[in-house]
């Protein structure tokens, strides 16, 4: 549940249900939080103090593919 200064928002293609949780902090100091769940297996990814947040959100994305294939 997305509390003040945090944004969620849903990704799809990504096991059976998934969602990217946005807090800025300051210029720097965005904190991104991928969640994913596939069956009963929860995988949750977590980048702090990146100015770039489209890259760490693909990164994490990219992360959470490889982790699936290994479930």
């Amino acid at each position: 549940m997305p509390g003040p200064g945090i944004t969620k928002t849903s990704v799809s293609g990504l096991g059976d249900a998934a969602s990217i949780s946005h807090m800025n902090e300051g210029t720097d100091k965005n904190v991104l939080t991928l969640s994913v769940m596939r069956g009963a297996n929860v995988i949750i990814l977590t980048v702090t103090g990146v100015a770039d947040t489209e890259r760490a959100r693909s990164a994490e994305e990219s992360l959470a593919r490889l982790a699936l294939g290994r479930l």
